[in-house]
């Protein structure tokens, strides 16, 4: 008897839109905590003692924040607005690249304030973008490098 992985299903249209929609409100709720919490940040008393540029970098941040918010939401309004609720492959690749960009802006943006808090609790720049670079690094790693290094050993096993 030969040892085989059994032969998968071709996923249907329909429930791969359906996942990306449900990955885009699975992350939403948190992306939109986050950026409450950061707006929420630059009217604090203690925003006003931390230094200009890291003023500036938080305001980055913020800014990716909602281009995050934006590109997680983007994917609904299209469904219903410019394919009227159709499932369409054309859709589903729109929406892929929206979620893909969303989490683009979401590493940029979460490593950049954390970076900003790094430095102000240990009060050193070095140590602030040292953190914000492994912390980009990591979910680079996590959310696109290594998924691609998996997709491409997949492929050349099939």
């Amino acid at each position: 008897m030969t040892s085989r992985e059994p032969e998968h299903e071709h996923t249907s249209l329909e429930t791969k839109i359906e996942q990306m929609l449900t990955e885009a409100r699975v992350v939403l709720p948190g992306a939109q905590a986050l950026l409450g919490f950061q707006l929420v940040i630059t009217f604090s008393e203690a925003f006003e003692k931390v230094p200009f540029a890291s003023k500036l970098v938080h305001l980055i941040a913020l800014g990716l924040l909602a281009l995050t918010v934006i590109w997680l939401m983007a994917p609904a309004a299209f469904h219903r607005i410019v394919y009227a609720g159709e499932d369409t492959p054309e859709f589903h690749a729109l929406g892929s690249r929206f979620l893909l960009a969303a989490s683009v802006t979401l590493a940029l943006g979460i490593s950049a304030d954390l970076g900003v808090a790094v430095a102000k609790v240990i009060a050193s720049d070095a140590a602030g973008v040292a953190s914000a670079l492994v912390t980009l690094c990591l979910l680079t790693g996590l959310w696109h490098v290594y998924p691609i290094l998996l997709r491409r050993r997949r492929d050349a096993a099939a």
